[in-house]
């Protein structure tokens, strides 16, 4: 499980809480708390945009990260 801690109001919370929209010309991730954006990840075809500015800080407890980096 991934933290963020909000850009808006400084709330801590798994990435998986966040409120997405899709109905823009790309998807926007916001705070449940605040409503502050998040993230936008747009597909502009043969890129895609990923843009994280509204969030200040992501953890992961280490254990979950050796896990998820092992190789085969």
């Amino acid at each position: 499980m991934i933290e963020g801690r909000c850009g808006g109001c400084g709330r801590v919370a798994p990435l998986g809480e966040a409120i997405v929209y899709p109905d823009a010309p790309g998807l926007v991730v916001r705070c449940k708390t605040c409503s502050h954006v998040l993230a936008t990840i747009i597909d502009a075809g043969e890129r895609l945009f990923l843009s994280f500015a509204g969030m200040t800080a992501f953890a992961m407890r280490r254990d979950q990260a050796e896990e998820s980096v092992s190789v085969a």
